[in-house]
């Protein structure tokens, strides 16, 4: 009996399955119940929140799916993952699908938004290959920053045609989000800066 309980989710109660799981502060949560936290939660921020508190981020997760139904876009930008805003309400998403309820991306007030950059990151196979990403720091209780890769398919070699369009990528999302601080002023405007370092991507 005490076997089958420390394979049930804490969440839901339910069992949980052999792969997709997550390790929270303390305890593991099933994979149904990973599935429904924010896409910008990493492992690595997982594993530092309890259960109580992935609970509540559930719940969040929830409202936030609700209130899809109100987002307008009013203008965007971005190939491969889209920033969208909706001007009416203040909402910033970021995502890469046209079906919103299906991937339920986060409404982001305009005020949450902190200060961004772009970095190239090595792969590590030691191939020369390298990724272009986006970093927008959020001021969230659920979430600490939206980090995505530019670059359609991963590994791109520098100076190339791909690699240059993946950095023009990163200048219009820039712009976008500098148009939006002037049209919602009293914040302060994000800091774009290029970083380049070793990075072990999946």
């Amino acid at each position: 009996m005490e076997e089958y309980l420390d394979n049930i989710c804490p969440i839901c109660g339910n069992e949980r399955t052999l792969f997709g799981n997550r390790q929270a502060k303390d305890g593991i949560i099933c994979r149904n119940c990973a599935k429904k936290l924010s896409p910008w939660l990493s492992e690595e921020d997982i594993a530092e929140i309890t259960v109580e508190e992935l609970k509540k981020h559930i719940a969040y997760r929830e409202e936030n799916l609700e209130k899809l139904d109100q987002f307008t876009e009013t203008e965007n930008t971005g190939a491969y993952e889209k920033l969208s805003f909706d001007k009416e309400h203040g909402w910033i998403i970021f995502s890469k699908r046209n079906n919103l309820k299906k991937e339920n991306p986060d409404l982001i007030p305009v005020s949450a938004i902190g200060k961004s950059y772009r970095s190239v990151r090595r792969q590590a196979e030691g191939n020369g290959l390298v990724n272009v990403y986006y970093t927008v720091e959020v001021d969230s209780p659920y979430f600490r920053k939206v980090d995505f890769r530019v670059n359609p398919f991963p590994g791109i070699r520098k100076l190339s045609g791909e690699y240059n369009r993946a950095l023009e990528e990163t200048k219009a999302y820039d712009a976008f989000l500098q148009k939006i601080r002037q049209e919602n002023p009293g914040e302060e405007e994000p800091l774009i800066r290029y970083e380049e370092y070793d990075y072990y991507d999946d």
